[in-house]
C-alpha cells in the first residue's frame, strides 16, 4: 500500500522537472503558482468535506496537502535551479526528519503537517510533509536522468500507437487525475 503513494508522488517531482526543464523561470513561477491555487482550493475543500461528513476523522494534511506544499517548494528549488546534489542532500534529509519525527508525539495540533502527531490522532489520509516530500525531490532527479532537457533522449518505441489512438484514455487520465481522485473517494 506504501509504493502506490511513493510512485504517485515521485511522478509529481518528475512532472515539475518536465515543467522547469521545458519552460523559462517565470513561465515556471506562473505555473507553480496556478497549481498551488488549483490544488490548495482542492485540500481545503477535502478537509471542509470530512470535518463535515465525518468529522472524527478529518484529513488535517493529505496527499493533495503534501502534493500543493510540495509544488511550491519544489517549484521554488527548480526556479533557483538548485543543483542534483543539493536536491538529493534534501531528499535525504526530509526523509530522515520524517523518520525522528514519526517517532514522537506531540500535544500541539500545529505540528500536524510536519509529521508530528498528537496524541491519539485519527484521520483517514495523513501525508505529512516530512518524509513525504522525499518522493518528491526523488522524482525531480528521476527526471533529470530520465528527461534530461525535458525531452526522452530516446525514441519512443511504443510511438506507433499514439497514431491508433490508444494512447487517449492513458492522456485522459492524466490530465484529469484531479477529478478521477474526488471520483474515488
Amino acid at each position: 500500500a506504501i509504493v502506490i503513494p511513493i510512485l504517485f508522488l515521485g511522478l509529481v517531482g518528475v512532472s515539475l522537472h518536465l515543467v522547469a526543464a521545458r519552460n523559462k523561470p517565470d513561465i515556471l513561477a506562473r505555473y507553480v503558482f496556478q497549481r498551488f491555487a488549483y490544488l490548495g482550493i482542492a485540500s481545503l475543500v477535502v478537509s471542509a468535506v470530512t470535518a463535515v461528513v465525518i468529522p472524527s476523522l478529518t484529513v488535517y494534511f493529505g496527499i493533495l496537502h503534501v502534493i500543493t506544499v510540495s509544488t511550491v517548494v519544489v517549484g521554488w528549488l527548480l526556479i533557483q535551479e538548485v543543483r542534483s546534489g543539493m536536491v538529493l542532500g534534501l531528499a535525504a534529509i526530509t526523509f530522515g526528519v520524517g523518520l525522528v519525527f514519526g517517532q514522537v508525539t506531540s500535544e500541539a495540533w500545529v505540528g500536524i503537517p510536519f509529521g508530528l502527531e498528537p496524541i491519539a490522532f485519527a484521520t483517514l489520509d495523513y501525508f505529512p510533509i516530512f518524509p513525504w516530500i522525499s518522493p518528491v525531490l526523488t522524482g525531480v532527479l528521476l527526471g533529470r536522468v530520465l528527461y534530461p532537457h525535458g525531452k526522452s533522449p530516446q525514441p519512443n518505441p511504443l510511438g506507433a500507437l499514439s497514431s491508433w489512438g490508444l494512447w487517449q484514455p492513458l492522456r485522459w487520465i492524466g490530465q484529469n487525475s484531479l477529478l478521477i481522485y474526488f471520483l474515488h473517494v
